[in-house]
Formats: C-alpha cells, sequence, structure tokens
C-alpha cells in the first residue's frame, strides 16, 4: 500500500476509532484524514507545487500528524526537523533539504528567528499550522494531485553522528515498509516515546495507521505521564530508546501503576544492556525485545516473539527477502 493511501484506508474502515490521543486531545480516523485534505489543499492554494519540500519542525502534536499526511496528499515532500537541532543544525537542514515552506511551532522557531543568514529557498513561514490561511492567494484547490509510487514523499535526516546529516530520501512505495515489522494489530493502543520526527516514531505511527491501531503520545517524554497514560489507556505497545526505558523503570518503582495491558515492548536507538532487559522484566512482567533499524530501510530486525531468546540478539529480519531489496532500491541518499 502506497503510504499517502493508509490514512485514506483507516478512516474508510474505522471513521470513528481514536488515531491519535496527545495529552487530553484525540483525532479520530475520519477528523485526521479530513484535516491533513483540507491542509493539503491549502497548501496547494498557498503555491506549494508537488515536489516542494516542506519543513516540518514540531514537537509530538496532531498538529504534525496533520501536516505528514497534508504533505503526503499534496504531493509534496515532508522534512522532519530533530526539535533537539540547534540554530546552526537547523539552518543547515533548511538550506541542505531547499524547503520552500517552514511549518513550526512558536517555541521551537525562536531558536531560529535570530540567524542573520537567509535561506532564499524558504518562500514562506507559519509558525502554527492553523495560520497556513492567511497563505492563501487564490481560491481553494477542490482536488489533489494524483501521487505516484516512484514519487519522494519524505527526506528524512540521519543523526550525523560522524559528520553532517544526510538526507533519505524516501518514496511514497519505500515509506510505507519502514514501519512493516513492528507487528502491530487493530487492538493495539502504542505509545512511541519518542519524537514523531526521528524515524523509529514516525514509523511506529505508519505502521499503526496501517493497522487502524490507536498512538498515544506525549508532547514530550515525561516518564509519569506515559506510565499514566498506559493505565488510562490501557496501552499494548511501548516504543522507546533504553535512557526512555531506564526512566520508566524508576518511575515504576517510585510510583508503581497499572501496566498489566502491554503486551510487547521494543527498545532500539543505542545498544539496550542485558541488565536493563533484566531489570525492566522483573518491574514491568514483560521481556524488552531489542530492534534494529536504520533511516535508509526502516526497520532490519526485530524480536517478535516471547519465545526466549538468544541474549543481545536482535531475532530474525523483519521484512521478507522479497521486500528488503526492493525497499533498498528506493531509499537513497541524497548527497550533502
Amino acid at each position: 500500500m502506497l503510504i499517502v493511501s493508509v490514512l485514506r484506508r483507516a478512516a474508510a474502515r474505522a471513521p470513528n476509532k481514536p488515531a491519535l490521543i496527545i495529552g487530553g486531545r484525540s483525532m479520530d480516523y475520519q477528523e485526521l484524514n479530513g484535516r491533513s485534505w483540507d491542509i493539503a489543499t491549502r497548501l496547494l492554494t498557498a503555491g506549494v507545487a508537488p515536489g516542494d519540500r516542506v519543513a516540518l519542525h514540531m514537537h509530538n502534536s496532531l498538529d504534525l500528524a496533520v501536516a505528514y499526511f497534508a504533505c503526503f496528499q499534496a504531493g509534496a515532500v515532508a522534512v522532519p526537523i530533530n526539535t533537539r537541532m540547534k540554530a546552526a543544525e537547523i539552518a543547515y537542514v533548511l538550506d541542505h533539504s531547499e524547503a520552500s515552506l517552514y511549518l513550526g511551532q512558536p517555541e521551537l522557531f525562536t531558536e531560529i528567528a535570530e540567524l542573520p543568514a537567509g535561506f532564499p529557498a524558504v518562500r514562506q513561514w507559519v509558525t502554527e499550522l492553523h495560520k497556513i490561511d492567511a497563505l492563501a492567494s487564490s481560491p481553494l484547490a477542490r482536488e489533489l494531485p494524483t501521487v505516484a509510487a516512484e514519487q519522494t514523499a519524505a527526506i528524512l535526516y540521519t543523526s550525523g553522528s560522524t559528520a553532517r546529516p544526510k538526507g533519505v530520501i524516501h518514496t511514497h512505495h519505500s515509506l510505507s515498509y519502514i514501519g512493516r515489522g513492528f507487528g502491530i494489530t487493530w487492538g493495539d493502543v502504542v505509545v512511541p516515546m519518542t519524537p514523531l520526527v526521528h524515524v523509529a516514531a514516525l514509523a511506529a505511527l505508519l505502521a499503526s495507521f496501517e493497522a487502524t491501531a490507536t498512538v498515544a503520545t506525549l508532547a514530550q517524554f515525561d516518564p509519569y505521564a506515559v506510565l499514566d497514560a498506559v493505565a488510562r489507556l490501557q496501552a499494548t505497545f511501548l516504543w522507546g530508546t533504553p535512557v526512555l526505558y531506564n526512566a520508566l523503570i524508576a518511575a515504576q518503582t517510585t510510583w508503581p501503576r497499572d501496566v498489566g495491558s502491554i503486551r510487547r515492548c521494543l527498545a532500539g536507538g543505542d545498544v539496550v544492556p542485558l541488565a536493563l532487559k533484566t531489570e525492566f522484566a522483573q518491574c514491568f512482567g514483560r521481556p524488552l525485545r531489542e530492534l534494529l533499524g536504520s533511516t535508509e530501510n526502516g526497520l532490519i530486525a526485530v524480536n517478535e516473539s516471547d519465545i526466549p531468546s538468544q541474549a543481545d540478539s536482535f531475532g530474525r529480519a523483519s521484512l521478507s527477502g522479497r521486500g528488503l531489496p526492493r525497499l533498498r532500491r528506493h531509499a537513497l541518499f541524497q548527497a550533502g
């Protein structure tokens, strides 16, 4: 399935089912699909053409999910920006990606507002999604463009741990693969603990929407709030990095919550020590499974089963032999 169709299909299957819950706000699949369609038409009306890059600089929010799918539906290219980046790093991504439109949030925009250098490619700056109406220069577009499988859907920047971040180009086809292997099902309530501008949380979001599951997250990570959400929503699925799981263990030890609904916990993004897995299993009564992934390919290997496996194993490859080579052809580096 192409990524542009994921939300539309979920809205048709379960229009009134919660798609995304953030804090005290939620949006069902029908509303999320309709809102993203509306913003897509406003992007086109504001002069964003298919293939134009749109920078998304937001904390986890309903607006971020809407903006992602608005870009996909308009044929624009989503360029998520790491919310921990400083001014010079943000400037590099904006310049390198040749983003023509910036969609952000006021508290994040302040990081770059005082930069002396200009950004010639950025024609428009929007610091609140609802203000995009002000950009309209003509009547709203009534139709959305047809999006092809080989068309670029997103440019996801790598961590840049050894050099400048590299922009990884994903097509609508390849982006639909990056979350396959999480094992998310219709009945899951998925809690990604990392920012949705990161590839792993984005993959979890897309995989959840493909399964018509519910995603519950926070604007910014707080271990006590995560545990509250798990207990309140009977969450079934956790994703996070080892340092976040350490924080969860400390919070649960200090103030235990009802976490019996959890069926699966995945960790990645860094080394997952055996001691952490042991401590988590003792605290939560569930195993902490390790996964391996990359910005280029999404999930590569993941421990899916509750059957005891070799210590420090990533488990089996998450994609079929037929699917993985096809994915590799479409996940290409943007030179930089």
